[in-house]
């Protein structure tokens, strides 16, 4: 078993081993106690992810940068604006009523930069940010996600977790059986 995820009361076995626990003679679960917590782990974990990782003011920044966007900030500027020009199309025929052709397309041009200018700002106002929160709802869903996931692939998800201290896990559980083993020796003695 992977010491990591044993250290955590989980298993691993190996490719296609045994992961959903390891009960010892005498009845005592030995392995599998942290895939019972499953729920309790995916609640901690989606919390964590969709605050320090998901998190709205994050992705905004993200958006808005244009660092989230294949192409960077031009091609974010290039969906906007030509989404806002599709938008400006079903109205123009009212900007007709009012004004001549030209002034309608002139004034869809300054309001189509104007709102692209505006964009930044506007994704940052608490009321969109809290809206934006709402509707992503990043860690319920992914909560909800993590706790249907199978105890194998729900392992595996959160094994490079564990994997990066492995070695102390296993180095304490050396000092740890190393230190029973010489009180052992010491007290038959």
């Amino acid at each position: 078993p992977c010491p990591a995820a044993a250290a955590a009361g989980g298993a691993r076995g190996g490719r296609g081993g045994q992961v959903d626990g390891s009960v010892a003679r005498s009845g005592w679960v030995v392995q599998g106690v942290f895939l019972r917590r499953q729920a309790e782990v995916a609640a901690v974990y989606s919390r964590l992810v969709a605050r320090e990782v998901l998190g709205t003011e994050r992705l905004v920044k993200a958006l808005v940068s244009g660092e989230s966007v294949q192409g960077g900030p031009e091609r974010l500027e290039s969906i906007l604006r030509a989404h806002l020009i599709k938008a400006f199309d079903v109205s123009k025929a009212l900007a007709l009523l009012g004004f001549g052709f030209g002034e309608a397309s002139w004034l869809r041009t300054e309001v189509v930069a104007s709102l692209i200018e505006l964009f930044p700002k506007l994704l940052s106002e608490p009321q969109v940010v809290a809206y934006i929160d709402g509707a992503v709802n990043a860690e319920v869903t992914l909560r909800g996600r993590l706790t249907a996931l199978p105890p194998a692939e729900f392992e595996a998800l959160l094994h490079p977790v564990f994997k990066e201290d492995e070695w102390k896990l296993v180095a304490v559980g050396g000092a740890l059986g190393a230190a029973v083993g010489l009180l052992q020796a010491y007290l038959i003695n």
